[in-house]
């Protein structure tokens, strides 16, 4: 199945879907467009306590993207409103490959209802 066909799986609206991209505001346009056609989707790792805690990591985006996301939370839109405007988030980048591993997974495990043992979502410690 491949991006296009998504909007028309009936099924995606009975599953939980997370999801995880890159901090940036081409990250947020694409969780947009999938809220888009379906409002169940989660994200995870896609908050300014993440994108603070990887501050070495930050990258520039050239060409961010502009346009007005309606299908974002209250918080998203916030970070992505920090990450298109004039604040010091203006243009940041923080590529998903960069976060650690063992904490994304922790977080899309716990996110698809799969709790780990001794961990908790608010520790960012790994």
């Amino acid at each position: 199945m491949g991006w296009r066909d998504c909007p028309a799986a009936r099924w995606v609206k009975e599953c939980k879907v997370v999801y995880w991209g890159d901090l940036d505001s081409h990250g947020f346009a694409i969780l947009n467009q999938l809220r888009s056609h379906h409002q169940h989707v989660l994200s995870v790792l896609m908050d300014r306590d993440t994108l603070d805690a990887y501050r070495e990591f930050w990258g520039r985006e050239d060409k961010p993207s502009t346009g007005r996301l309606e299908h974002l939370s209250d918080e998203e839109s916030s970070l992505y409103d920090a990450l298109t405007s004039t604040t010091e988030y203006r243009n940041v980048r923080l590529e998903q490959e960069q976060i650690n591993w063992e904490l994304a997974m922790r977080e899309i495990s716990l996110a698809c209802g799969w709790p780990l043992k001794g961990y908790t979502p608010s520790d960012r410690s790994v």
